[in-house]
């Protein structure tokens, strides 16, 4: 029946993996600490314990956690994030802002095309509250510390990020997790130089919205275009995005 929805099947294990990841996450299991075990991770998700068992494999080929036998399982102390903070500044470099793009088209490219017959109405949930809340972001070029560029960038990168989670492919999800610190980097290096573009342009101008002058209001169009299940438009939202970016890594050069 032409525009009826796919039904999306996740199995118990992957949920319960991506709630222990979201938790991991979410340093409600810090690096280095013990996980409940399996007994009592079945009674807090009512599932079996076979299923936290194959729940906790996953997280262990992520590299998420170690399990120790006699001991449990602990929370690996290697922490991705920390590290990906520790090489973020090479991400300022201008001939690093095309490989970070490359990286966000890739990985965001191959999330929408699989979101397209996974998403559902929750996801999609997700990505409208994120995309009016950065809706509702102006700049003010007489005031312009109000303009508060570290949240705007959070909100950009979780609204990407939920991107990814359409997908329902967990090691989508955390390739775009760990590179956070490099890709809020360059979202901050961008935006920075946009806002600086358009007031170039338009000098007379006093305030306007961060999402026509950092994306030409392209979130709204690419969360349209995946309520569409329009793959089509999503390539040509992922064209546009590049043909913003490429110019300012040039710029910064």
């Amino acid at each position: 029946m032409a525009g009826t929805n796919k039904i999306v099947k996740v199995s118990l294990s992957d949920q319960v993996s991506e709630h222990l990841r979201q938790m991991i996450s979410d340093n409600e299991f810090p690096v280095g600490s013990k996980l409940p075990s399996e007994s009592e991770l079945a009674n807090m998700f009512g599932v079996s314990r076979l299923t936290v068992r194959m729940a906790l494999q996953k997280l262990s080929a992520q590299g998420l956690t170690v399990t120790r036998p006699g001991d449990g399982t602990f929370v690996k102390k290697f922490n991705i994030a920390a590290y990906m903070d520790e090489v973020s500044s090479i991400v300022m470099k201008p001939e690093m802002l095309d490989d970070v793009l490359e990286f966000r088209l890739c990985i965001e490219g191959e999330a929408a095309k699989l979101a397209m017959d996974r998403i559902t109405p929750e996801d999609l949930r997700r990505m409208e509250l994120l995309s009016s809340k950065m809706s509702g972001f102006v700049y003010d070029y007489e005031h312009p510390k109000s303009f508060n560029l570290n949240e705007y960038v959070e909100l950009d990168f979780k609204f990407h990020l939920a991107l990814c989670k359409c997908s329902h492919n967990s090691l989508l999800v955390l390739a775009y997790s760990a590179a956070k610190a490099p890709v809020c980097a360059y979202l901050s290096s961008i935006n920075t130089i946009r806002v600086k573009q358009y007031h170039d342009t338009h000098p007379t101008v006093q305030t306007v919205s961060i999402e026509k002058i950092t994306v030409n209001n392209g979130h709204a169009d690419l969360l349209q275009a995946l309520k569409n299940r329009d793959i089509e438009t999503c390539g040509k939202v992922f064209q546009r995005l590049a043909s913003y970016s490429i110019p300012l890594n040039e710029a910064l050069s």
